[in-house]
């Protein structure tokens, strides 16, 4: 488990991560491509970025309304829940034929996720 006094930089730490990818995702398809941890970004594969940024811009959105909120119990049920995007993507890049990059970040966030989630479950 997470100690209380962390989950406040956990928290921040993925309303900011989940905020800036959204809005790189959305800005700039092929550059947050590569940051997801595929090296060679085609335009086809590109097209499909700004959807992934979407979603990620509102998850961090709403994440932050959760935090100022302080509803941890609602965080953590987010984290938790989110950790399927982190599994998925992990899969996602495993699986991918080309030249990847980052799946270690990817495993990292997910860990912490269901740690961070499960820790505030319980407050």
């Amino acid at each position: 488990m997470i100690p209380l006094g962390m989950l406040k930089y956990v928290n921040a730490y993925f309303g900011i991560f989940l905020t800036g990818a959204g809005i790189n995702g959305l800005l700039n398809p092929t550059h947050m491509g590569q940051l997801f941890g595929v090296k060679e970004v085609s335009n086809e594969m590109a097209v499909f970025v700004p959807a992934f940024g979407g979603r990620t811009l509102a998850a961090g959105v709403a994440l932050w309304w959760m935090i100022l909120a302080g509803h941890h119990r609602a965080i953590g049920i987010f984290m938790t829940s989110w950790a399927i995007a982190g599994i998925a993507d992990t899969y996602l890049l495993l699986s991918y034929k080309g030249e990847v990059d980052s799946v270690w970040i990817h495993i990292i966030n997910t860990c912490i996720l269901i740690a961070g989630g499960i820790s505030q479950l319980q407050l």
